[in-house]
C-alpha cells in the first residue's frame, strides 16, 4: 500500500504523487515487471481530508479506495492502471496476476 489514512487521521494533501515504476524502460517490448505494488491510497478517515491535485498510479488492486470515510474532498485526482496489461486481445482479463513476469 502506498498511503493509508486511518480512521482517526486528517490532513491536507496537495500535489502528492503515489507511483510505482512497474515497467522496464530498457525493454522495448515492456515484458518484464521488476517492481509491483498491490494497493494505492486507502482512505478510512472520518476527520477532514483534502486531496487537491493528487495522483495514485500503477497499483494492481485499486488506485484510490474510500472506505467508510466522511468529510473527504478529492479534486483533480489522477489515476493510471499498471503497465503490464495483456498485449494480445483476450475474451476475459484472465487469472489474477499479483506479481508475475510475462514471457513470450
Amino acid at each position: 500500500m502506498m498511503m493509508h489514512l486511518t480512521n482517526n487521521s486528517d490532513g491536507y494533501f496537495e500535489n502528492v504523487w503515489a507511483w510505482v515504476a512497474d515497467h522496464d524502460i530498457d525493454d522495448p517490448n515492456n515484458k518484464q515487471v521488476t517492481v509491483a505494488v498491490a494497493r494505492g491510497i486507502l482512505i478510512e478517515s472520518s476527520d477532514p481530508v483534502w486531496l487537491y491535485g493528487t495522483a495514485s498510479e500503477h497499483a494492481m488492486m485499486y488506485q484510490y479506495n474510500f472506505y467508510d470515510t466522511t468529510n473527504t474532498f478529492a479534486g483533480m485526482i489522477q489515476t493510471e492502471s499498471p503497465y503490464f496489461q495483456y498485449a494480445a486481445a483476450t475474451e476475459s482479463p484472465g487469472l489474477p496476476c499479483y506479481y508475475r513476469t510475462f514471457q513470450q
